[in-house]
């Protein structure tokens, strides 16, 4: 991978200072007096009260209250790094002094926030400070203070004042709870990105008190905090090392293995400790997901245009030499600049870019095929650039959709088959009304509907079959649909380039035995645009300027079809049509099998 870390490096800190002044107003930022930058953050800063609060429990809105919290968290994650990297600004000659009272303004608002708990995981106790419990920002507020304070080679009476509310807050908010019971809540044993979120940032939290407030968190205090952090830690590990993958998708997977590397890197303290960590297996999922141009395999909650964070790919190229790494990304991740605003993502962008980028230079190329048999996923890169992933698995997968035997299919990096990724979290989102949500429901993925029945949440709506080998694919899925015999619905999916299948192209087969003794089958597709029908064909074109493609969609003759629009909310709230097709075949002959065969193609 070329990579200049120099252009990075100017490039970031470049960033982070239009970011500033776009926060605060100033059009002379860098050089305006530390009075001013005060004065300014003061005007800009966002207010959260108890009404904004509440919202969230009188119409299932999280959007609202998110959104001035996380505002809060952008103020927090520039000034803090500001603080951080003055050295790297001096170099520049770009004093960033004046941020400091600024920074501390920021810290202390923070700090007088009544709960750091967000109202989707919490409750109206928690703004009146009568409930207390650790959710993933909770130990990420107290994780990125901690970090900010403890790694700040500089003290003054305000500094000082910050590190001594800083300590009384931890000890009520975050380490009162964590230690009155073990495990402290189920993300301690869990596998998902909770684990090392939360884990990982109350051992980065004890790490730099441990340094800030001996006399609180003491030697022996702080040693059972990470060993049972580390213990924690192991779990999450463990599990993606087994599968291969990250069961949440790309994004997820930044998310939690960030916080995970940085609290190895916190707490590990010796080389054999070190060492009981392997992940080699984890450590190449990003590439594994790597579909080109930017995109990344998306099943379940995974968005679709996650960016790629550099720091985390240089860090893993660090410890394992020779990784492959997605070689053609042009997007970076880089303030932490999602709607959450991390300052810990935002940091390591930086400061493991500035240490083990060289790392990125023996960096080698994904195989053209990945599967894995545990987690029970398979991708495809085809020679000609298109790209194909398919999953079996089953439906009580952590951030599940009702999804099992779905794909997804990319053109030349254009999404044709969708896999449409998170939709907006909502109290019905995560409640009993979540499969009637277009984007979780066996409706908006490219599954087919047996008999009109639609997939049905829980684990023992699985695959029962899944084999996958670079010719082809296949899975028997009957029990996601409520049959008892699983092998009553298969697919197949055969992309054997030289077998009569140009490159990109792929057949696609369902085939289904109804107990019923009359049945039909619906193939239902998800795509991004409408289709022209041509008798059984499909035409999808898509103008682009670089690479102008149609994909053609051959069905049987017999199939009936209908095309519907239907809107997707994405994650961040914004509507998208997308275009269901269903084609459906019927049989009256009692109990025999009904086989649809669909093929794909693409054209330049």
């Amino acid at each position: 991978m070329n990579f200049d870390t120099t252009a990075y490096l100017s490039n970031y800190l470049t960033t982070l200072l239009e970011r500033c002044r776009s926060l605060t107003g100033l059009s002379d930022f860098a050089t305006a007096s530390p009075k001013t930058v005060e004065d300014a953050v003061k005007q800009h800063f966002p207010a959260i009260t108890r009404a904004d609060y509440e919202r969230f429990f009188q119409d299932g809105n999280r959007l609202h209250y998110e959104k001035l919290y996380f505002k809060r968290r952008e103020f927090f994650t520039c000034f803090g790094l500001l603080l951080l990297l003055k050295e790297d600004f001096a170099a520049l000659n770009i004093d960033a002094s004046s941020c400091v009272d600024a920074a501390c303004f920021v810290i202390e608002e923070l700090l007088a926030e009544p709960t750091w708990v967000l109202p989707a995981h919490g409750s109206p106790a928690h703004y009146d400070e009568t409930a207390k419990s650790i959710d993933l920002f909770a130990a990420e507020t107290a994780g990125s203070i901690g970090e900010v304070l403890g790694r700040l080679n500089l003290r003054t009476p305000r500094i000082n004042a910050c590190v001594t509310r800083f300590v009384s807050r931890c000890e009520a908010d975050i380490f009162s709870v964590f230690e009155a019971s073990c495990p402290c809540d189920w993300w301690e044993t869990g596998t998902m990105n909770w684990n090392p979120v939360c884990m990982g940032n109350i051992g980065i939290c004890a790490y730099y008190l441990h340094e800030l407030a001996p006399e609180n968190m003491t030697d022996t205090r702080y040693e059972a905090v990470r060993k049972r952090v580390l213990a924690s830690l192991h779990l999450y590990i463990e599990e993606m090392e087994h599968t291969g993958v990250c069961l949440e998708g790309v994004l997820y997977y930044q998310y939690g293995m960030e916080y995970f590397l940085s609290a190895y890197e916190c707490l590990a303290e010796n080389t054999k400790e070190a060492d009981t960590f392997s992940f080699p297996k984890s450590a190449r999922f990003l590439s594994a997901m790597s579909l080109g141009h930017d995109h990344y395999v998306n099943f379940s909650d995974c968005t679709p245009d996650t960016k790629l964070h550099l720091g985390l790919v240089a860090f893993l190229s660090h410890l394992y030499p020779g990784l492959p790494v997605p070689t053609d990304c042009s997007r970076f991740e880089l303030l932490g600049g999602d709607e959450c605003h991390r300052f810990s993502e935002a940091l390591r962008n930086y400061l493991w870019v500035k240490n083990y980028s060289s790392a990125l230079s023996a960096a080698t190329k994904a195989p053209s095929f990945f599967q894995s048999d545990a987690a029970e996923w398979a991708v495809k890169r085809f020679d000609n650039g298109c790209c194909l992933y398919v999953k079996g698995g089953n439906n009580a997968e952590d951030h599940n959709h009702n999804d099992v035997g779905s794909f997804g299919y990319l053109a030349y990096g254009t999404p044709v088959f969708l896999e449409l990724g998170s939709g907006e979290y909502t109290a019905d989102y995560f409640g009993a009304n979540r499969y009637d949500i277009l984007c979780c429901s066996s409706e908006g993925h490219n599954v087919p509907l047996p008999d009109g029945r639609r997939q049905s949440a829980g684990k023992e709506s699985r695959a029962s079959h899944f084999h996958a080998d670079e010719k082809m694919i296949s899975i028997e899925y009957g029990q996601a649909y409520g049959y008892a015999d699983g092998s009553l619905l298969r697919r197949e999916i055969t992309f054997e380039e030289n077998g009569g299948l140009e490159s990109g192209s792929f057949l696609l087969t369902d085939t289904f035995r109804s107990p019923e003794a009359s049945s039909s089958l619906t193939e239902n597709f998800v795509f991004p645009v409408a289709p022209e029908i041509k008798g059984n064909k499909l035409l999808l074109t898509f103008d682009k300027e670089i690479y102008p493609f149609t994909v053609t969609v051959t069905l049987p003759e017999d199939a009936v079809l209908t095309v519907t629009p239907k809107v997707h909310v994405a994650h961040d709230g914004r509507k998208e049509t997308v275009f269901i097709v269903r084609a459906v075949l019927t049989q009256t002959a009692p109990r025999q099998e009904l086989i649809f065969p669909t093929k794909i193609s693409v054209t330049e």
